[in-house]
């Protein structure tokens, strides 16, 4: 993994996804993206969210189509619990 990251000056970093897993020639990478995240966080002192942060019941049938896709309502409900974690502006 190469130690790139493009940040433009004057630029907020309110918000970055990192997928749940990835996969590269087959192997199971998630624990060393997230761990290679955080370190890119640090580094840059940004604010961050992640997922199990959230207060989000995600064994609730309802909230999701399948699997891996959250229905109108989980997207709702999920949303609405994500906001409690973001920072107020004056």
């Amino acid at each position: 993994m190469k130690d790139q990251l493009f940040i433009p000056h004057e630029f907020n970093l309110d918000n970055i996804k990192l997928g749940g897993y990835r996969v590269i020639k087959g192997l199971f990478k998630y624990q060393e993206y997230h761990e290679y995240f955080l370190k890119l966080m640090a580094v840059y002192d940004a604010p961050y969210i992640l997922a199990h942060d959230v207060d989000f019941d995600n064994h609730n049938p309802d909230y999701f189509e399948d699997m891996s896709h959250m229905s109108g309502e989980g997207r709702r409900m999920y949303t609405k619990e994500l906001i409690k974690h973001l920072p107020v502006s004056d």
